[in-house]
């Protein structure tokens, strides 16, 4: 890893901690339970206490979510702006993001690492 990529996982992990770790709490999910959720209406909506960002490393991109950080393939990067830009997430704005592998398997991992959850309705 080069120092230019180690320093910029090491400054995106550090300002992405949340502030109050103890409220960033996932939950376990399988992705059938997610798109079983998102089709009969559920909205997804980023923690409050979480903070996300992300990053282009040459054709890659790298996220960093509640202080980690993952390394994830370029095509996901309309997902990642969705992701760290709406105030909610549901079946229609993630549309094609539940048909690709990668983009219901991160979502359902922010879910699990508590970046991300189930509105209250």
């Amino acid at each position: 890893m080069s120092d230019e990529r180690l320093l910029l996982t090491w400054f995106g992990q550090f300002m992405t901690e949340p502030r109050y770790p103890e409220l960033v709490a996932g939950e376990e999910l399988e992705e059938d339970d997610l798109l079983s959720a998102l089709e009969q209406g559920a909205v997804i909506i980023r923690n409050p206490s979480a903070r996300l960002a992300w990053s282009e490393v040459d054709d890659d991109l790298l996220l960093f979510a509640s202080g980690q950080s993952r390394l994830l393939p370029g095509n996901l990067r309309e997902l990642l702006k969705l992701v760290c830009s709406a105030d909610a997430l549901h079946a229609e704005n993630l549309g094609q993001w539940l048909e690709d592998e990668d983009g219901r398997k991160l979502v359902n991992e922010l879910i699990k690492q508590g970046s991300l959850g189930f509105a209250d309705e």
